[in-house]
């Protein structure tokens, strides 16, 4: 079963002292996804902490696993982390992606 994302997890222990504008680093998925390329989407860290935008460079898929090279293209501020989580997890109230 392919799982289709329109935004992206990075790693709980990536170092984010390396996020900046054009910085490409390649990510691990469970389970195999589906995401849209060259187009900017939200990434995100965990408990919904939005850091900025990105865009899928490609990805290659695996039994249970999707590796994906992405693309920084912005890092949030502060104040606008903090908006973002809370205007997602009030909308994924109503989905069930958030509690």
């Amino acid at each position: 079963m392919i799982e289709v994302n329109s935004i992206v997890r990075i790693s709980p222990d990536f170092d984010m002292s390396l996020l900046k504008n054009g910085f490409r680093t390649k990510i691990e998925l469970q389970r195999e996804r589906l995401l849209p390329l060259r187009i900017a989407l939200l990434y995100f860290h965990s408990d919904w902490n939005f850091l900025g935008y990105c865009r899928v460079l490609s990805i290659t898929q695996t039994e249970e696993k999707t590796f994906a090279e992405i693309e920084i293209l912005t890092v949030f501020d502060e104040e606008t982390k903090r908006i973002y989580k809370e205007r997602f997890v009030e909308a994924g109230k109503f989905t069930g992606e958030a509690k």
